[in-house]
């Protein structure tokens, strides 16, 4: 059941093709008009919806339309993490071994994305931290560091051994 919150009360909203599902992961839009979900196929495959909330002028929830598969076609099997990479595009992590990762971008619009973000990683992979703000870095979190997705020699910047996550506000 996916629920929202207004004022202090909870609400629940029937997502079509979320409800019900076995959701690993989700996000939501800073501006609240998206969810993107994980959802749990099998024990080796998952794929990623997007479903637009549907809102009044005054920014309450009335419902939300039925969500559309978004996985990356020429990717397959498990899903680890997800984050934002712009308003309009997710970062996508996928185990290929035990420490070895890729990253992805796929599109929460519909659109082509003009973010061919394809990044192999290596390591503890532990998730990702991503920001919708355009121009932001994107990192994968691996213990006791952070690595830029967009720089292509993977240079590591430290964090605490402590960390197991780490997330943008918003």
């Amino acid at each position: 059941m996916v629920m929202y919150r207004r004022g202090d009360q909870m609400r629940p909203v029937d997502v079509s093709g979320i409800s019900g599902e076995d959701v690993k992961d989700f996000l939501v839009s800073r501006d609240g008009s998206r969810l993107v979900a994980v959802i749990r196929e099998s024990a080796d495959s998952d794929r990623i919806v997007v479903s637009r909330i549907l809102t009044t002028g005054d920014h309450q929830v009335v419902g939300a339309l039925a969500a559309e598969t978004i996985t990356p076609e020429d990717s397959t099997g498990q899903i680890r993490d997800i984050s934002w990479r712009s308003p309009t595009s997710i970062a996508v992590l996928y185990p290929t071994a035990r420490t070895l990762f890729q990253v992805r971008s796929a599109s929460v619009d519909g659109a082509q994305s003009a973010d061919t973000l394809s990044a192999p990683v290596e390591g503890e992979v532990l998730g990702l931290a991503g920001t919708p703000v355009p121009g932001e870095t994107s990192y994968a979190v691996v213990r006791g560091g952070l690595l830029d997705l967009d720089d292509a020699l993977g240079n590591a910047e430290e964090i605490d051994q402590d960390v197991d996550s780490l997330h943008y506000v918003g």
